[in-house]
């Protein structure tokens, strides 16, 4: 079999809960890392064995001297020379710990924090988050794949209805899955259940999950082969794919739900507000016209322009703007 050359491209990408914020209760733990606690137990640990080893096997007050210590708490020492030696490891220990975890805390509460965000496709799979659409038509094309990445994808597919869907994403529970076409109109795997409401809560994925390319198929050597690609290149060179795909998405999809999708992860989507058109005129100018063997002859031209202001500010605008250029037909260029 002959490929001809592809139509377009469509591929499949997910949208993954917002971060949410951590709760106040989790910065004192989130202060020091998992190894930097299994020291700090450590050291708590070895230090206690120590003072008892040199309080020959007494266990008297040994755990609540170290303990206090290590807060930097004041506590009475011994007096044999032994304990105060082994004493001395837990006070500089216990500074150095004391000063890395209120530095550590500090800088928690200073700014907000929020849990590990999902952008890429092993940010998905690394955070056990399942995917689901409600056709298994989803993963039909790399269901077969031996690439351990499409392996896990599968894994987390859901086969679910709409309903079940949108109730799961209400919850935050599931990721969303997304078809964008060759005009990069969307299609969402849930349908029209799921509104705007619900994608406020979600945010795109930088990458796509996969991607496929669409082609004909014509028995080997076929005489049509090179018209055909011919007919193709032709139609991607005037745009009529992608202005029937566009087409086709603004008179059946909401573009509140595009629009939810596109500027998912922007804080602040752009706002559009009408133009108060405030005078229409001409600008008188000089056109330089080009003439053979380098000859240049001055002309008086005029360029019409429009004046706007917009709605919440009272600086003046102008089209064209104050540095143009006037062009017409077999007159050279000169930027005014």
């Amino acid at each position: 079999m002959d490929m001809s050359a592809y139509t377009f491209r469509i591929s499949i990408r997910n949208m993954a809960p917002k971060p949410r914020l951590l709760s106040r209760w989790e910065l004192p733990i989130l202060a020091f890392s998992y190894s930097l606690w299994l020291v700090t137990w450590f050291s708590l640990l070895y230090a206690w064995l120590a003072l008892v080893l040199a309080q020959r096997g007494s266990t008297e007050d040994a755990w609540l001297t170290v303990w206090g210590i290590m807060l930097a708490q004041p506590c009475k020492l011994r007096s044999d020379w032994r304990s105060q030696l082994v004493l001395l490891g837990p006070v500089v220990t216990g500074l150095v710990i004391n000063a890395a975890y209120s530095a550590g805390l500090s800088s928690l509460f200073t700014v907000p924090n929020y849990e590990k965000s999902i952008d890429t496709v092993e940010d998905l799979l690394d955070s056990g988050l399942e995917w689901g659409a409600p056709d298994g038509a989803w993963v039909y094309s790399i269901s077969s794949s031996k690439d351990v990445k499409f392996i896990r994808i599968v894994d987390k597919f859901r086969l679910l209805s709409p309903a079940d869907i949108k109730a799961r994403a209400e919850n935050k529970s599931i990721a969303l899955s997304l078809e964008i076409l060759p005009a990069d109109c969307i299609a969402i795997g849930g349908g029209q259940d799921i509104a705007t409401d619900i994608l406020s809560q979600y945010q795109l994925l930088v990458e796509d999950l996969y991607f496929g390319l669409s082609t004909v198929a014509a028995r080997k050597n076929s005489p049509y082969m090179e018209k055909l690609n011919g007919r193709i290149l032709r139609l991607l060179e005037t745009g009529f794919l992608l202005a029937w795909d566009s087409q086709i998405s603004l008179k059946y999809q909401d573009m509140k739900v595009t629009m939810a999708v596109k500027f998912s992860r922007i804080h602040d989507p752009p706002t559009t507000s009408p133009l108060n058109l405030i005078a229409i005129g001409n600008k008188r100018e000089d056109i330089w016209q080009h003439k053979p063997r380098d000859n240049y002859h001055r002309k008086v031209g005029t360029t019409a322009f429009l004046g706007f202001r917009a709605p919440d500010t009272t600086q003046f605008h102008s089209s064209p703007p104050s540095r143009h250029y006037c062009i017409s037909p077999q007159i050279g260029v000169r930027n005014s």
